[in-house]
């Protein structure tokens, strides 16, 4: 791809050919929108093989498969 040249296009992708999709959970222990038990539980709920449940606490991220 010629990005830097100004080539911004890339090929088409058939919808058919995705497989599956990664899906990311980002959360942390003090979040008040999205506290840690509904993101554990929403984590349980999705289907997708590819899934990751990343809790931050300050600087510190821990990932769960």
């Amino acid at each position: 791809m010629k990005y830097f040249e100004g080539e911004r296009r890339t090929p088409l992708v058939p919808l058919s050919n995705i497989d599956r999709v990664p899906v990311s959970i980002v959360t942390t222990p003090g979040d008040t929108r999205c506290p840690m038990e509904f993101a554990e539980w929403m984590f349980t709920e999705i289907t997708t093989p590819d899934k990751h449940l990343v809790v931050n606490s300050g600087n510190h991220y821990t990932v769960q498969f």
